[in-house]
């Protein structure tokens, strides 16, 4: 016979811990009668971001900071300014989008100082003007153009 943890386990790792995502696809009720206790939760969740963050060497690497912006995971910021974007175009830039809104996270939860965002913002900066000048006809460069605005304002905030 399965054990009840077994399977709620298996939830919420096929849900990346998230009750929005389960209540989505019509589970959450079904994981809530597991009672799993907090303690449990929490083991869980840095298990399943160990794995997360091991991914960012692969080709889905770009979920990964979705992923932390979803559980307000703040302590990953160094980790993730090591990453190169790579891979298709909207990969690099859906990156680098979602980097900008968890560096706001990270500023706005105290869990880095200005000099700390304005490193990262120069890192978004870079980057973004590397996918520009591969960019060629892969996609409209507007898209680039605002992520390199968005990290020049978030630049520019640190004073």
């Amino acid at each position: 016979m399965l054990d009840p943890m077994d399977r709620a386990r298996e939830l919420y790792f096929k849900y990346d811990g998230s009750g929005l995502y389960m209540s989505r696809d019509g589970v959450e009720d079904e994981y809530r009668r597991y009672s799993v206790p907090k303690d449990l939760e929490k083991q869980w969740l840095e298990e399943l971001t160990t794995t997360k963050l091991d991914m960012l060497e692969s080709t889905d690497y770009w979920h990964v900071v979705n992923f932390l912006l979803n559980h307000r995971d703040t302590r990953h910021l160094p980790r993730l300014l090591h990453v190169k974007p790579h891979g298709k175009f909207g990969h690099r830039c859906a990156y680098l989008e979602n980097l900008l809104l968890y560096i706001e996270m990270c500023a706005q939860a105290r869990a880095i100082d200005d000099i700390q965002m304005r490193e990262a913002a120069e890192y978004v900066f870079e980057q973004a003007e590397i996918i520009d000048a591969d960019a060629g006809q892969e996609d409209p460069r507007s898209r680039v153009s605002r992520i390199v605005e968005a990290a020049t304002e978030l630049h520019s905030s640190t004073g």
